[in-house]
């Protein structure tokens, strides 16, 4: 069994959808506030490894983490 499947499994099992929908939803609206730029990336990066769907390829990880970084935090 690879990787991918095995996490792919538990992910079924202990995942609910509900739950990863909350996530995805919580990873489009993540916004820097103020200066706050280390507790941004910090979540930014949990996000991403909660979420991989939404940052893979890597282009799209690049892509968000700048829009959200330069427009959202203005």
């Amino acid at each position: 069994m690879t990787w991918g499947d095995f996490t792919r499994m538990l992910q079924e099992e202990y995942c609910p959808r509900n739950e990863i929908k909350k996530l995805d939803e919580e990873f489009w609206v993540h916004k820097m506030v103020g200066s706050e730029t280390e507790q941004y990336c910090t979540r930014f990066h949990e996000l991403c490894k909660l979420c991989p769907g939404m940052v893979t390829p890597e282009y799209k990880k690049i892509k968000q983490f700048i829009s959200d970084y330069i427009f959202k935090s203005k």
